[in-house]
């Protein structure tokens, strides 16, 4: 797959996603010696938040830059919009960050999916 503006928000959805699941084990790991919570994590990941705040940025931009170079293509629309709501989600309540990783493996699903079948359409059309 050749890479393109479409589908490197794919790539840093992963990245990013994988760095949120590590953050996610680290809080969890964090409130453990105080006996575990819910509320603890959340609250562990809400200061975290203060200080990681910057990371989502490129993964906004990426997302806004993918979907206006991709118009036409409905899943990628989509993937990209969901995305999008994702990396908002990481900001501004990242105690529900397990629902946002599962937006962002979504969105890059629905990416790498509509990059492929957009490709798929534009080589047949070639060939006729």
């Amino acid at each position: 797959m050749k890479i393109s503006i479409k589908k490197v928000p794919a790539l840093y959805d992963l990245l990013y996603g994988a760095f949120a699941l590590v953050m996610l084990v680290a809080a969890i790991m964090a409130t453990l010696p105080n006996g575990f919570s819910l509320t603890g994590v959340g609250s562990t990941l809400m200061q975290w938040a203060n200080h990681l705040w910057w990371l989502t940025l490129p993964g906004i931009v990426l997302h806004l830059l993918s979907y206006f170079a991709s118009q036409n293509q409905r899943l990628l629309l989509i993937g990209n919009l969901i995305g999008l709501c994702a990396f908002i989600a990481f900001i501004l309540i990242p105690n529900y960050s397990v629902f946002a990783v599962i937006g962002l493996a979504v969105a890059m699903f629905l990416i790498l999916s509509g990059a492929k079948r957009s490709r798929r359409v534009h080589n047949n059309s070639e060939v006729s």
